[in-house]
């Protein structure tokens, strides 16, 4: 496939690799960082329609299907990132989310197998794949899209989603030296995001992308940033309310 971009230093514009480019936030993603003049691979189930509504961006835009589950697939997606626009500046993992309620002692294997499969396991293949790109150029940026904490029903989802930011944390220590950045970006839903809606979680994005030093974390929408918030402040209070006797098996019996 012809290489889009000519001299990309020159432009210095990003190369960007979203995964689930039909969802409201990967959507509004894709044609805000193309409305800028940056250029995007869209990983997209329906790739020809994405194409449809995102036209007159030919010259910056490559649509493709993946499949996340297998290896091949991603392989041969990140060779056409390359191929086309000669480098993988930001990898969102915008990973499609699978769902699950239920009580966690009444769930199934392969239910949770599901689960971990999709908002993991598919984030790992391609995580894998496009790492080796950016360390070759010691520079990128890694944004694995998580959750706010569900209540409820909701366990193990929460413990997949949970995983992507454990996972996340340990790269950003193994990537430190690098030049590659690592953010967990936690997102809730558009009534989340107040008025807003999905063009502020984006907005965001670009900031953090643009940032010197970027967090870790980052958390968009009041309501996630709230119940986020509160769960730490919960976690806090119990810590202090047992740190007698945390403190106190230091000491020798």
């Amino acid at each position: 496939m012809t290489n889009l971009i000519e001299d990309n230093e020159a432009t210095r514009q990003r190369v960007w690799f979203i995964t689930d480019a039909d969802c409201p936030y990967g959507f509004t993603l894709t044609q805000k960082v193309l409305s800028e003049g940056g250029f995007v691979l869209a990983v997209s189930a329906q790739p020809e329609r994405l194409r449809t509504k995102l036209s007159g961006y030919e010259h910056a835009l490559v649509c493709i299907g993946m499949d996340t589950s297998k290896p091949a697939s991603v392989t041969a997606a990140v060779q056409t990132a390359i191929s086309c626009f000669g480098q993988i500046d930001v990898l969102v993992n915008n990973t499609a989310v699978c769902g699950l309620t239920g009580a966690v002692e009444t769930t199934g294997d392969s239910e949770v197998r599901r689960i971990f499969d999709v908002n993991l396991f598919g984030m790992l293949n391609v995580t894998r794949t496009i790492l080796p790109c950016m360390r070759d150029r010691r520079q990128g940026h890694v944004i694995n899209v998580s959750a706010m904490p569900e209540q409820g029903t909701s366990g193990l989802y929460n413990a997949a989603r949970r995983a992507i930011d454990g996972v996340s944390e340990a790269l950003s220590h193994e990537l430190e030296a690098t030049g590659i950045q690592v953010t967990i970006v936690a997102v809730g839903n558009a009534q989340n995001l107040q008025q807003n809606g999905w063009q502020g979680a984006v907005d965001a994005t670009l900031q953090l992308v643009d940032a010197t030093k970027p967090p870790l974390r980052l958390v968009l929408g009041q309501k996630t940033y709230e119940r986020t918030l509160s769960c730490l402040e919960k976690a806090q209070t119990e810590m202090r309310n047992w740190a007698r006797i945390s403190l106190s098996s230091d000491r020798a019996a």
